[in-house]
């Protein structure tokens, strides 16, 4: 529960949000799994806009995590939107992972996705917001565990420096691939 302000992703962790979802079935509508139709285009997924990392905490520079994105709440009778509630992260054009959480009690047309920012005091473009058109959530979820969630974007994520997608683990990667590994954690 203490991720509740601070969505963390663990990115060797994705490999275990990944499988859970891959486990229970989930994939696009159209029958492909999460990764299909993002191997042939002009980008790397999961990769970095710097060399450098970034250890104990400290600021990165801007836009060396181009994956993440705030989830905020959206007030639709005067379209403002509320301080930054969790974080996601872009898995393809339309999709979004994050914690069951963040969504939870929350209908999907009061939520929107605000992609390509740095700081979330930056002032927000058009280009910058997508809104949800569904989300749906582990239904094992409790306060302690099962804790994720995806939503799908009604507009499609036009992947530059700004945005992109993390990289997804093949489904031969066991959870046990992350013992006594070094992780990465982002978020705000």
């Amino acid at each position: 529960m203490f991720f509740t302000e601070l969505f963390a992703l663990i990115s060797g962790l994705a490999t275990s949000f990944i499988l859970i979802f891959n486990n229970l079935g989930v994939y696009q509508s159209d029958g492909g799994h999460l990764n299909d139709g993002l191997d042939n285009l002009n980008f790397t997924c999961g990769m970095t806009n710097s060399n450098s990392r970034i250890i104990n905490g400290f600021s990165t520079k801007p836009f060396f995590w181009p994956w993440i994105v705030s989830i905020r709440t959206r007030n639709t009778f005067f379209n403002t939107f509320s301080s930054h509630l969790c974080a996601g992260t872009v898995i393809n054009h339309h999709l979004i992972i994050t914690a069951a959480h963040c969504v939870k009690d929350i209908k999907s047309k009061n939520l929107v996705i605000i992609a390509g920012i740095y700081n979330l005091n930056d002032k927000i473009q058009q280009s910058n917001i997508f809104y949800v058109n569904n989300f749906e959530y582990n239904l094992l979820y409790n306060m302690t565990q099962n804790d994720i969630a995806w939503i799908e974007i009604s507009k499609k994520f036009t992947f530059n420096d700004k945005i992109r997608p993390i990289c997804l683990p093949p489904n031969w990667i066991s959870t046990k691939f992350l013992l006594n590994k070094t992780l990465t954690l982002i978020g705000w």
